[in-house]
């Protein structure tokens, strides 16, 4: 079995506070990436589910919005 690397498990943690919602922010400190692009760009294959969760939050906002403004027209 090969030897692990401190960059597999940097890797290894990252992963997992991605899996578990963490903050970009959190995940660029935590890798010690100079930037949140590059840990996007190394981990953001692994944030779809994230993605298609906010899309969903998002139109269901989307809708509930629409109510109240449908809510709030006045009567004619």
């Amino acid at each position: 079995m090969p030897a692990f690397r401190f960059h597999d498990l940097r890797h290894y943690a990252v992963s997992s506070l991605i899996a578990q919602g963490a903050d970009i922010k959190l995940l660029q400190a935590i890798a010690g990436e100079a930037s949140a692009t590059v840990t996007l760009d190394t981990y953001g294959h692994l944030m779809t589910d994230r993605v298609t969760e906010a899309a969903k939050r998002y139109d269901q906002l989307r809708v509930a919005q629409g109510r109240r403004e449908v809510d709030a027209a006045p009567a004619r």
